[in-house]
């Protein structure tokens, strides 16, 4: 059966949308929604539209992601024959552990360049969380992909939405994307492709934010304890900056931070987006703030390749050493020092495969892509000076470069085949192409 493997997510409409959703053509967005959220209850109900052209013929099914608490209301389509929601099996996708397997089938399979368009309405209670991170109660609502509280597919983790959602005023709405307050709702426009829905909400929620030149940063909190806001903002600010002079590129340069209300789940990164908890006790502010930040930020820029193979190293291994860059920018040479010789001490004690072809759902994510990735990167930066590795940099985001075929060819036509072969040998192995 080919299902979602074959089919690219690509644009939807939804009639009675935000005005400001209005303003844009549907081709614009992955998702346009209207939810509904009562927090108190746990209530969720959620209405939408989706279009999509599959990328190759024969595709006789779709298949998503949906939080297993919730009811298929309805679910149609110019091609739907049937459908399914099972949600007495695991997920199987780990990281959204509380999802059902939505799969719908087509009266014909579908071609290549077909479009197509689902139309869909589901509510439910959400009270069951694996996850920390995912929520909806009177004290909190953090609900994104873990939940996940859409129709999500991690084969295509990367997509455009347009939202409006109706949720109780004493409860300010922040998230991921641009949110504008209209009446007794907000529209939330996400128009350059993220990897998350996130929307979080609580009351007394605050924002604190500011703006340098073309820079915008904001810090939402509920409560901030050992969080230094002020500081936070003026290295978020820096970091802005200082990626745009590294590595220049027409992506807006705005993000935000939101300081969770709760004391377990960690933090995440999405696109433009970072998620803290509450810390009790103050943290290492290097390692929890500004490596936090200089990474979240970082991707911005590196995030063009795919995410669910190998190749996601041109995205985070690229994302952490841009981390270590600011580091060594804002903090010095030693402190760079040191978190290379932690990387390359971890590695040392492992025997580990080439970086090309290695499994991703496996346990060497961290190994391959936050530490020998970015080590291959700290070669490469010493192998051919500082200057013409920064200028390196700028071209692969310039490119937005999004394989490691294109990434080597860049490498040889900057630096010459010398410097392609012994960047090879360090990602191939013997094995190089």
């Amino acid at each position: 059966m080919k299902n979602l493997v074959a089919v690219l997510i690509i644009g939807m409409a939804l009639n009675g949308c935000s005005t400001s959703a209005k303003k844009q053509s549907a081709e614009n967005y992955n998702y346009l929604m209207t939810a509904d959220l009562n927090p108190p209850e746990h209530f969720l109900k959620v209405k939408g539209k989706l279009a999509f052209n599959p990328l190759e013929n024969g595709i006789d099914s779709i298949t998503f992601l949906l939080h297993k608490q919730l009811e298929v209301k309805a679910l149609s389509g110019g091609n739907v024959k049937s459908y399914s929601f099972v949600v007495d099996k695991p997920s199987p996708y780990p990281l959204t552990a509380d999802a059902g397997t939505l799969t719908i089938y087509f009266e014909r399979p579908l071609q290549k360049g077909e479009r197509f368009q689902i139309d869909f309405e589901y509510e439910g209670k959400l009270t069951e969380h694996t996850k920390p991170i995912s929520e909806i109660s009177k004290e909190w609502v953090e609900l994104g992909r873990a939940c996940p509280w859409f129709p999500y597919s991690p084969q295509y983790p990367r997509f455009t939405y347009s939202l409006d959602v109706g949720i109780n005023p004493e409860y300010p709405l922040v998230g991921m994307g641009l949110f504008e307050k209209k009446g007794d709702r907000w529209s939330v426009i996400q128009n350059e492709t993220a990897n998350d829905m996130l929307i979080a909400a609580a009351t007394s929620l605050k924002t604190m934010d500011r703006t340098e030149g073309d820079n915008y940063v904001a810090i939402h909190y509920k409560v901030q304890w050992t969080a230094p806001l002020e500081k936070i903002l003026n290295d978020g600010l820096w970091i802005l900056d200082k990626y745009q002079n590294w590595f220049d590129s027409d992506q807006t340069r705005r993000a935000s931070i939101l300081i969770a209300p709760r004391e377990i789940g960690g933090a995440y990164t999405r696109t433009k987006f970072i998620v803290y908890q509450l810390m009790e006790k103050e943290p290492d502010y290097i390692a929890h703030y500004f490596m936090g930040m200089s990474n979240g930020f970082a991707r911005i820029w590196w995030r063009n390749a795919p995410s669910d193979s190998w190749e996601d190293w041109l995205n985070e291994s690229f994302a952490v050493y841009s981390t270590l860059m600011a580091v060594r920018e804002r903090y010095g040479q030693g402190k760079f020092d040191e978190l290379i010789n932690q990387k390359r001490g971890f590695i040392s004690r492992l025997d580990l495969p080439p970086l090309a072809g290695f499994e991703l759902g496996g346990p060497l994510i961290a190994p391959m892509l936050y530490n020998k990735g970015p080590l291959i990167l700290n070669e490469l930066e010493v192998r051919i000076g500082n200057p013409r590795f920064m200028n390196l940099l700028k071209t692969v985001a310039g490119r937005k470069v999004a394989s490691t075929a294109e990434f080597m060819s860049l490498v040889e036509e900057l630096e010459g085949k010398d410097a392609r072969d012994k960047l090879a040998r360090s990602i191939y192995g013997e094995k190089k192409p």
